[in-house]
């Protein structure tokens, strides 16, 4: 049951230890990227990133998810827990980076985006079959 789990998600777990590596890399190898563009530019990073995990989650998941609310809020819960805990190894475990309260707000904005994108999805698509 666990390896089909985890054969069934492996873009999710894939998508999941990038976000981990360049999460706890060191900050001074972005250097290159530019995220000035405007004030606050690398949280639309986070926004993309969680959105695109949360995605494939929902993906991956598609038979599972039915129309069972309880289902969908459990997939947001492990796509916003993972964020949290990667703001706090962040905090913990890296010399130049930090847990932000903004970050993890970002993540969420992405995780809810992903949702809402997935429901439009489905509802267009099910109008189309008719």
């Amino acid at each position: 049951m666990f390896k089909i789990m985890i054969r069934k998600n492996i873009i999710s777990i894939t998508i999941a230890i990038i976000i981990l590596v360049l999460s706890l890399s060191d900050s001074n190898k972005f250097e290159s990227i530019s995220f000035s563009l405007f004030p606050h530019a690398d949280k639309i990073v986070h926004l993309l990133m969680y959105g695109s995990l949360m995605f494939s989650l929902l993906v991956s998941n598609r038979k599972w998810l039915s129309s069972r609310v309880a289902n969908y809020v459990i997939l947001v819960m492990i796509a916003f827990s993972y964020g949290i805990i990667i703001e706090l190894l962040q905090k913990y475990f890296t010399n130049d980076r930090s847990a932000e309260l903004f970050d993890a707000f970002f993540n969420l904005a992405g995780i809810i985006l992903a949702v809402l994108a997935w429901l439009v999805i489905k509802l267009t698509r099910k109008s189309t079959i008719r």
